[in-house]
């Protein structure tokens, strides 16, 4: 009940954590700073009150994981920036996303040289496209490990169920939308965005997927999935993961050809790479209690704190109070440019 009362979308996302705040600051006490989770992963270094682009980040990986990215400018035209996505090998549809931001926030399907035109008018920062992949499972792993060791382990996985509706001929998409108890409460939030389009009838079978962007406030649903994790999958994202330097704790946002991708490898393509800010997406499986999802919440935090303590040890340095109020500035404007940008591509439709 605590749970679905905290998570609900009414509810600002961060009033979710609140439980979790005394254990946090335990371990701050313990740390002798509020800010020992930046020594976690010295890849993504706070120092200066800067942010790490996705592109430094996604640079480690390698490309045969990756979808077909390509990195533009934001006064780049976009008929330029089409041009170079073509040459990378891919065309519209793409996805625009802000090279600095987090959540989904700004992130885009374009569909024309108008829709990405407006895009890059209305991003603040510098932007990668990457090819659209419409492949069957969208997937969440988290990954660990502890500096010094050669074998990481796999902490979460959850698969996405994304807000599809299917066609029975007769009904709305709206109406569709409204018998699913999840999709039910973004409603609003699908009129916005598609706007008359949702009293459209779907033939029967014809499917509409309402927001590509798997994010929960966004109406996607979290499946615990746990029990895919096993030996062949650690040692799978040991490979891609594993030789990243200075990352030794986040989540690979991934889409997958099939589930056996995930012990082979093959199929795998990583559409972004989150440190100490990601969380075990299984816990949001509605059939997690509130009591597991807050447990497996402060387990998660133990091994930020253990992995800190590791890198302070062969001196990897925490952030001081004034860069992180830096950060903190540069975090909330940037979500906030990033909010911003889908409706003017939106009017672009």
């Amino acid at each position: 009940m605590l749970k679905r009362i905290l998570s609900s979308p009414k509810m600002p996302y961060l009033v979710f954590h609140i439980p979790t705040l005394p254990y946090i600051a335990w371990l701050s006490l313990k740390s002798r700073t509020p800010f020992f989770y930046t020594a976690c992963n010295p890849i993504t270094p706070y120092h200066g009150g800067d942010t790490t682009l996705k592109s430094e980040i996604l640079k480690h990986v390698a490309p045969e994981y990756l979808p077909r990215t390509v990195h533009v400018d934001r006064n780049k035209t976009a008929a330029g920036a089409a041009a170079e996505a073509e040459r990378a090998g891919f065309q519209f549809p793409m996805v625009a996303k802000p090279d600095l931001g987090e959540r989904g926030r700004g992130v885009v399907l374009v569909r024309s040289v108008e829709e990405l035109a407006a895009y890059l008018k209305a991003c603040p920062g510098p932007v990668l496209l990457q090819e659209y992949l419409d492949m069957p499972y969208e997937i969440g792993v988290l990954y660990c490990r502890y500096p010094g060791e050669d074998k990481g382990r796999i902490n979460s996985i959850s698969l996405k169920r994304m807000p599809l509706i299917t066609g029975d001929g007769t009904s709305t998409m709206e109406e569709l939308a409204a018998r699913d108890q999840r999709m039910r409460l973004f409603l609003r939030k699908y009129r916005k965005k598609w706007g008359s389009r949702m009293d459209e009838v779907l033939a029967e079978g014809e499917t509409f997927l309402l927001d590509f962007v798997a994010q929960s406030g966004r109406g996607t649903q979290f499946l615990d999935s746990r029990n895919l994790i096993n030996d062949k999958v650690a040692a799978t994202f040991d490979r891609i993961l594993g030789q990243v330097p200075g990352f030794f704790l986040g989540r690979a946002d991934l889409k997958a050809e099939s589930l056996e991708s995930l012990e082979t490898g093959e199929g795998i393509r990583i559409l972004e790479l989150n440190g100490t800010a990601s969380m075990p997406l299984h816990i949001w499986d509605p059939g997690i209690s509130s009591a597991k999802a807050y447990a497996d919440m402060f387990a998660h935090w133990r091994h930020i704190y253990n992995i800190a303590r590791r890198n302070r040890k062969l001196g990897v340095r925490c952030i001081g109070l004034r860069e992180a109020l830096t950060y903190l500035k540069n975090h909330f404007s940037n979500a906030e440019a990033n909010e911003a940008i889908e409706e003017p591509v939106a009017r672009a439709l």
